[in-house]
């Protein structure tokens, strides 16, 4: 009797063993794969050579296309290109201030719809003011550097059509982090 006690138990730790590997196994899986915090949602690549935006035929950039820019398929995370690193100050939370020179495209076709160049100047705006694309996707970026971020649409305007901007619209931005405060 004692031995089927002492089997039975050691089975039971064998079982709870595996139970609480694959447990684990699917923990791990759906952390890596399902966001649940700004980690989780943005991912970034380093590249060197920035894009090299040229005016468009109004010597404006609005309605031109994108710089060195193709089309992604579509967009299900927010993503980057990190094409020059800062060496300044670090976005680290949304509460922060940021100013920035930016060009904005539908990551449809790389069409630009707004553009700070056209206005002649850096714009500033706390990041709890922006769309969470540009929240989560200026997150590690030092002032001084250039990123190009991949919003998807739940992340930018969502299904709401703003302007020049259709409903349901990835976005991409080039960004140049000037300061942070």
């Amino acid at each position: 009797m004692r031995d089927k006690i002492r089997r039975f138990g050691w089975l039971a730790l064998a079982v709870l063993f595996v139970v609480t590997g694959v447990g684990f196994g699917i923990y791990a899986f759906l952390v890596n794969t399902h966001p649940s915090s700004n980690s989780d949602i943005i991912s970034c690549a380093k590249a060197s050579n920035p894009p090299n935006q040229q005016p468009g035929k109004n010597g404006k950039v609005i309605g031109a296309q994108l710089a060195d820019f193709k089309s992604p398929a579509k967009i299900s995370f927010i993503y980057c290109t990190d094409y020059k690193v800062g060496t300044g100050a670090e976005v680290t939370s949304s509460n922060q201030t940021v100013e920035v020179n930016y060009v904005g495209a539908l990551a449809s076709n790389g069409t630009i719809f707004d553009s700070s160049f056209d206005n002649g100047q850096p714009v500033s705006f706390q990041l709890t003011q922006v769309i969470t694309g540009w929240s989560f996707g200026l997150q590690g970026m030092k002032a001084g550097g250039v990123r190009r971020i991949f919003i998807p649409a739940q992340y930018g305007y969502g299904s709401a059509a703003i302007s020049s901007i259709p409903a349901n619209s990835d976005l991409v931005f080039d960004v140049q982090l000037l300061s942070v405060k």
